[in-house]
């Protein structure tokens, strides 16, 4: 957008430039008055195409001019050397005070300029269907300017007195409206734009272009403040899930470390690797408060305290807990270990008393193996079939 507005800021000095040379042109035209005559042929123009009454006389010549009563030129109407077709006219000084120019390609201008006779105003229309206005200071410096580009696409620009643009707002291709800041250098600094979707962004720049902070609405309508985003990364609060939110992000935009409060009142710190895997989280998890590491793949380690108790699970690629240690307050604690499906297969636990007690199971819970104490009052070991038990048990 800012390359095409700088081509229409360079076309309406080309206007300026113009407007100079139409002085010059009207002071060269009062010798050039008139031209060839020629009688009896059609009007071509799209308003005069009606058939000519009978016996009219139609004058053509490259220029016209017209004077007041004290013989100075007023006006000129005439065709420049370059195929511009014009008209121009001046105070009884001979400033020119307004211009009206049609190019070769099918351009127009108008120009109007102050009592000094300095361009002050213009409104271009390019054969390309790109139209602009300038507004120009006293000292012939742009400072406001409407346009849009290639037909569409229009911009309001603001300048300061050196000519730098400072201000615009503009549409995208898409419809989405946008506002830019730019300090003295041209170097956009504030920008307040909405999405087509509707939803606002609020964004602040350093002098290099890069993001320093910024202000957004999702299009669910959760706020978030960013802050950085340049090659350090970027820090950002806001609304998640109903609840609150800090992410710090690497300079790519991925999420790299998070602290979330949700809208139930839980507490969670995640950790996540450069691929947005998540590495470690600690807080209230699942209706415990603990801590899960995550390795290769999605396999991971929690250390929870739940509201039973203790415990440590070690869950596989699948999220299988594959070894569990709880310790139950109001039970007894165990150690287990299950099959890729989840079964339990090996379980160690002990009793109120300090007894430990190991099993083997089948797939489908059975007991295979059991090594007791204190059965039928001895130690024992039990090696359990289908159809009936061998018991072993101490002397």
């Amino acid at each position: 957008m800012s390359t095409e507005i700088d081509e229409l800021g360079r076309r309406l000095e080309r206007l300026e430039s113009q407007n100079r040379w139409l002085k010059s042109f009207a002071v060269s035209a009062l010798a050039l008055v008139g031209g060839a005559v020629l009688m009896a042929q059609s009007l071509s123009t799209p308003s005069m195409r009606a058939t000519a009454t009978p016996g009219a006389k139609i004058v053509e010549a490259d220029r016209f001019v017209v004077r007041d009563a004290d013989g100075t030129m007023r006006a000129i109407f005439g065709r420049a050397d370059d195929g511009t077709i014009g008209m121009w006219f001046t105070d009884h000084e001979g400033k020119t005070k307004a211009a009206f120019g049609m190019t070769s390609d099918g351009g127009s201008s108008i120009g109007v300029a102050d009592k000094e006779g300095k361009n002050r105003a213009v409104i271009e229309a390019r054969a390309d269907g790109t139209l602009a206005i300038g507004l120009k200071d006293a000292a012939g410096k742009s400072r406001a300017m409407l346009s849009t580009v290639h037909g569409s696409a229009p911009a309001f620009e603001l300048f300061d007195a050196a000519g730098k643009r400072r201000a615009d707002v503009r549409l995208a291709a898409d419809d989405a409206p946008a506002i830019s800041l730019y300090d003295k250098n041209e170097k956009s600094r504030a920008s307040f734009q909405l999405a087509k979707s509707g939803t606002p962004e609020l964004a602040f720049f350093s002098s290099e272009g890069a993001r320093l902070s910024g202000f957004a609405v999702t299009a669910s309508g959760q706020s978030e403040i960013s802050l950085g985003h340049g090659p350090g990364g970027e820090v950002s609060v806001g609304e998640s899930d109903g609840g609150i939110g800090l992410r710090l992000r690497d300079r790519a935009g991925r999420t790299r470390m998070g602290m979330t409060l949700s809208k139930d009142g839980r507490s969670i710190l995640e950790i996540r690797d450069s691929a947005g895997g998540t590495s470690a989280a600690f807080g209230q998890m699942a209706g415990a408060e603990g801590l899960s590491l995550w390795g290769p793949g999605k396999s991971h380690l929690l250390l929870a305290a739940a509201e039973t108790g203790p415990q440590i699970k070690l869950f596989d690629n699948h999220q299988i807990p594959r070894i569990s240690l709880l310790a139950p307050a109001d039970a007894n604690a165990s150690i287990s270990v299950a099959d890729a499906q989840g079964n339990r297969r090996v379980a160690l636990s002990s009793d109120a008393e300090g007894r430990a007690e190991l099993d083997f199971r089948y797939a489908d819970g059975r007991v295979q193996a059991r090594l007791a104490p204190k059965w039928r009052g001895v130690d024992g070991l039990i090696l359990s079939g289908d159809q009936h038990d061998v018991i072993w048990h101490a002397p």
